[in-house]
Formats: C-alpha cells, structure tokens, sequence
C-alpha cells in the first residue's frame, strides 16, 4: 500500500511542471553514478512524453522514428550504431555546460542504461523487435514494460528521501503560492483548438509563448 503510494506521488511529482524542477535539482545532486539517477529520470520523462504525443502523431512512421530515437539514446547496446545522435547530444551539452566542458566526457554512452536492465533484457529486446518490424504499426505501449521498471527503481526510498529533504520542503512552500495544475490531454486541447474554443486557444497560445521564451 506505502509502495502505491509512493508510485502514485512519483508520478504526480514527475507529471506537474511545478514540481518537476524540485525533484530534478535533488536528483541532481544525487553521487554520481553510471548511469545516474538523473538519466533514469530523463528516460521516464521522454517515454511519457511519447505517449502523450502519441495520438496528436498519428502517423507510424513519426511514431515510431520517435521510439527509434529513445531507443537509441538509452537502450541500445554499445556496438549498436547511434545514428547521429552522438553529435546532437556534444552540441546540446556543450552549450548547456559551457565551451570549458571537455568533449570526452559527452558521449551519448553516458544515456545508455542497458545495465539497468541486464536482469531484464526480455523487456528491451521486445521494443527493439517491435521497431524493427515495419509490418506491425507501432504501440502506444511499446516502451511501458521498460518505464515501469525505471519508475520501480526510482520511486523506492530514494523518492521517499526526496518527499523528506530540503528541496521536498522548499517544493511544498512554491506549491502553496501556486494555482492548481491540471494535466490536460494534448489531444483534448487540439481538437477543442479547432473548434474554436476560447479557453484552448489561449492554452495553445500560452504553450507557443512559452517555447519561444
């Protein structure tokens, strides 16, 4: 019952833009490891991103171009080719960490998490079997096995260390200044947009503001 809960409070934290940056600064600081508590994190974050975009691309071919690029970044193995994605991830870093950051230490290895899962490499096999096989459209759980095992890992007493430190409290103070957040569907918010529904327009126009900015 404690471990649902932790789950549940996990994927609130994660879900709510205005407590994500709180429970990302205390992974952050989290001993640095391989991979590290932020790439796990980072995983969770681009699979339910993919699953939220999921039916506003439905297009398979997009669908699955976007698994091919998780799955590449953090679950192939070392002697798969990393299809461009070595460069994007030197160029982001370098301009995120500063020009002082040496190259060597930017290799999108880094991301791998193929360790996490030797115990469980049924799971990522399956995703890669899936996105090889062109015949079959591409799931909107495809990658759910493989997030429920990062999510396991992460919301055990590590979460229930954050919910109890300094940067847990500090969120609990921003929280009470803030409005309520409500996750809205990508989905609802489009088709509501092309009907012409004030309230979604807006939301859209706010989205688009806060890309530029």
């Amino acid at each position: 019952e404690f471990r649902i809960k932790l789950k549940d409070a996990f994927q609130e934290c994660c879900l709510d833009p205005r407590r994500l940056p709180f429970i990302t600064a205390y992974v952050a600081k989290e001993e640095v490891a391989s991979p590290s508590e932020s790439i796990k994190l980072m995983f969770w974050l681009e699979v339910q991103s993919f699953k939220e975009l999921y039916t506003a691309t439905p297009n398979d071919e997009r669908r699955r171009t976007h698994v091919k690029r998780i799955f590449d970044k953090f679950l192939a193995s070392e002697n798969d080719e990393l299809r461009g994605i070595e460069e994007l991830e030197r160029k982001l870093f370098s301009t995120s960490l500063g020009d002082d950051t040496n190259s060597n230490t930017l290799s999108p290895d880094m991301f791998s998490l193929r360790t996490v899962f030797s115990q469980n490499l049924g799971c990522v096999k399956k995703v890669e079997e899936s996105i090889n096989d062109e015949e079959s459209p591409i799931a909107i759980d495809i990658l759910d096995m493989c997030q429920q095992f990062i999510e396991n890992d992460l919301c055990g007493a590590r979460f229930a260390s954050f919910l109890d430190s300094d940067e847990g409290a500090r969120m609990r103070a921003h929280l009470m200044a803030t409005n309520a957040y409500i996750n809205l569907s990508c989905v609802d918010i489009f088709e509501a947009c092309v009907k012409g529904e004030p309230y979604a327009i807006s939301y859209i126009h706010h989205m688009l503001v806060h890309l530029v900015g």
